[in-house]
C-alpha cells in the first residue's frame, strides 16, 4: 500500500505524541522512585518512645522503630529503565539485616511491621492515578 501525504503526515504526528508519553510516563517512574525511597527512609528513621527507662516497640501492622539504624542503611529503592518499561524495586539487603523478613512478615510470636509492602502498595496506587492522568490527557 502506497501513503498518500496525510496518512505520511499523520503516522509523524503520532511519532512524536509516542515519545512525549513515553517521556511522561518515564518522567513520573523516576519521580516516584526519588519519592518513594525519601518515604522509606523516613519511615524507617521514626525512634519509639522511651517509658520507664524501656524503649517501646513499633506497633503491629507499622513500620518498626529505629533502633539501631542498621535496617535504615540496608534498605533502598533501585529504579531501571529500558525501552520496553521501567521498574522500581524497594528492598533490604538481608546480609546486613538479617531480621528484616521477620519484621516485614512477621513471626508466630511478633505481628508484621510491613516497610516495604506498606509503601509499595502506597506508591503503586500513586503510579496508577498519574498513568490515568496521561491517558486523560490522550
Amino acid at each position: 500500500m502506497r501513503l498518500t501525504k496525510p496518512e505520511a503526515e499523520f503516522s509523524l504526528k503520532l511519532g512524536s505524541f509516542e515519545r512525549s508519553l513515553k517521556e511522561a510516563f518515564f518522567s513520573v517512574m523516576r519521580r516516584t522512585a526519588r519519592e518513594m525511597d525519601a518515604s522509606l527512609k523516613n519511615s524507617l528513621s521514626q525512634t519509639g518512645a522511651v517509658v520507664g527507662g524501656k524503649r517501646m516497640s513499633s506497633p503491629a501492622y507499622g513500620a518498626p522503630y529505629k533502633v539501631s539504624g542498621n535496617l535504615l542503611s540496608a534498605t533502598g529503592v533501585t529504579y531501571k529503565e529500558n525501552a520496553n518499561g521501567a521498574l522500581i524495586r524497594a528492598g533490604t539487603d538481608i546480609s546486613r539485616a538479617p531480621y528484616a523478613p521477620y519484621l516485614e512478615y512477621g513471626t508466630a510470636r511478633m505481628k508484621p511491621r510491613p516497610y516495604l509492602l506498606s509503601c509499595g502498595a502506597a506508591y503503586f496506587n500513586r503510579i496508577r492515578a498519574a498513568m490515568r492522568e496521561l491517558k486523560g490527557e490522550l
